[in-house]
């Protein structure tokens, strides 16, 4: 079995949480904002580094009933590591929870979900208003690591 990630407590204030997950019932508190304590930078990184040394090739993960398979990317160094991949629209609101789509203005929007050297998950997001502007990032939301299986 691989090494999971979903014991680890993401600190992010705004983020899509899973608060039944028995992980949050003596979850440190905050103190810079109201919510949660991440995970210690040092677990972090051995969870991390365990993860990454298991998946070589790229990692195959579950979220919400679907599978995605993510990429493998590293920096020219090879110390930072990330896996992603973009998704549909539809991928895009069932990962971040969304009610309505919330770039109406824009024309056209690009997704990618991303699992990255520390072991966050998160969507980023493009976005143009016509077909000659540039496509912008958007920023990007967070996701609780509970809701992902590495498979």
């Amino acid at each position: 079995m691989k090494t999971q990630i979903d014991s680890l407590i993401n600190g992010t204030r705004d983020i899509r949480r899973d608060l039944s997950n028995p992980k949050y019932i003596d979850c440190p508190k905050a103190t810079s904002h109201i919510g949660y304590a991440g995970t210690n930078f040092k677990l972090r990184a051995e969870i991390a580094e365990k993860v990454i040394a298991e998946n070589p090739d790229g990692m195959d993960v579950e979220m919400f009933g679907k599978k995605f398979r993510l990429s493998r990317s590293s920096s020219l160094s090879g110390k930072t590591v990330w896996f992603s991949t973009e998704i549909t629209i539809d991928d895009f609101m069932l990962l971040s929870g969304y009610a309505e789509f919330p770039f109406k203005q824009s024309k056209e929007c690009k997704f990618a979900l991303e699992i990255n050297n520390d072991m966050n998950v998160l969507l980023h997001k493009w976005c143009r208003s016509n077909d000659k502007a540039q496509m912008r990032h958007r920023g990007y939301d967070y996701i609780d690591e509970s809701f992902v299986t590495i498979l």
